[in-house]
């Protein structure tokens, strides 16, 4: 598979059937496994350090995993929420100091 400069080849040995779940999923989907990749990896490094110790641990069911995963979203949401009325609020307060 050719690279471009802008690009690094990343390898790593993973559990089997983890691989093959992944691997019939991206083709299920029709997706590049490459592109998943990267996906991932943005993902991660995005994570705080404490969340990436508790997917590191690895002692996660797949319940577990999920329930983390929606708790993440939530947090996110509800800082984008907070975001939002923080700048509606500016807003108003600009139209007001306008009129």
């Amino acid at each position: 598979m050719a690279t471009s400069k802008n690009e690094k080849s990343l390898i790593a040995q993973v559990d089997l059937g983890l691989a093959d779940k992944f691997q019939a999923q991206l083709a299920e989907r029709g997706q590049k496994q490459k592109l998943a990749m990267s996906a991932a990896i943005k993902l991660w490094i995005e994570l705080p350090v404490e969340i990436q110790a508790r997917l590191l641990d690895q002692s996660m069911d797949s319940s577990a995993f999920i329930s983390l995963v929606r708790e993440i979203v939530d947090q996110r949401i509800q800082e984008g929420r907070k975001a939002a009325r923080a700048l509606h609020g500016s807003h108003k307060k600009r139209q007001a100091q306008k009129d």
